[in-house]
């Protein structure tokens, strides 16, 4: 009888574990949103928004870039900037582009080569929440070369005449997340940047940062 127990009673442990294993990730994969794996969160309260970093006018138009940097692994070396570019010309049209950039040969972004006006361009891919993702993904891509035709752009954005056409990835809510893959010394980190369209001008926000180290 006895034994019969603790036959049962181990069953019931390595089921439990079992299911618990089941239910976790594998060390190098990520859920978007889901902080229960994540070696490391900030929310950031404010989000961020970037700073105004130059104003140009002239007689044909109004641009102002606000960029923020982020040091995802603390190491004094800015690993990505955001730039947050505000056109408008003196007929009224408005340009917005946001772009994301790795600063260095080790931060990657998960994107796709798009084609818009017979150009390519790298654009970022934006996730929903609940999304599994690996760091054996396909498509990762680091920093540009110079000349190459592509860009980070992942949010652009033209009005005239009240007429609005943009080129987005993001979910109808206005917000998503960024996939990012960073070598930092002998580790790796793999996170997200949850980003949100805001009001007014639907000006990009980072609300959090996520990743799991391995």
């Amino acid at each position: 009888m006895k034994l019969r127990s603790g036959i049962s009673l181990l069953l019931v442990l390595f089921m439990a574990v079992s299911c618990s294993g089941d239910d976790a990730p594998a060390h190098d994969t990520i859920i978007t949103g889901n902080t229960e794996f994540v070696d490391f969160f900030e929310a950031y309260t404010p989000p961020r928004r970037g700073a105004l970093a130059q104003e140009f006018r002239n007689s044909q138009r109004n641009t102002k870039v606000f960029t923020d940097s982020l040091d995802v692994d603390e190491d004094g070396l800015y690993d990505l900037k955001k730039e947050y570019i505000f056109t408008k010309t003196i007929s009224g049209d408005t340009s917005v582009t946001t772009r994301m950039i790795p600063l260095h040969e080790d931060m990657f972004f998960l994107g796709d080569t798009i084609h818009f006006g017979g150009n390519p361009y790298w654009e970022q891919r934006i996730y929903e929440e609940g999304k599994t993702v690996s760091s054996g993904a396909d498509f990762w891509q680091t920093r540009p070369e110079s000349g190459h035709a592509y860009d980070f752009d992942y949010w652009l954005k033209f009005e005239s005449n009240g007429f609005t056409d943009e080129l987005t990835k993001f979910p109808e809510h206005a917000e998503g997340y960024l996939i990012f893959k960073l070598l930092s010394g002998s580790e790796t980190r793999i996170g997200w940047l949850k980003i949100r369209l805001a009001h007014p001008g639907r000006v990009p926000e980072i609300e959090n940062l996520a990743f799991r180290q391995f």
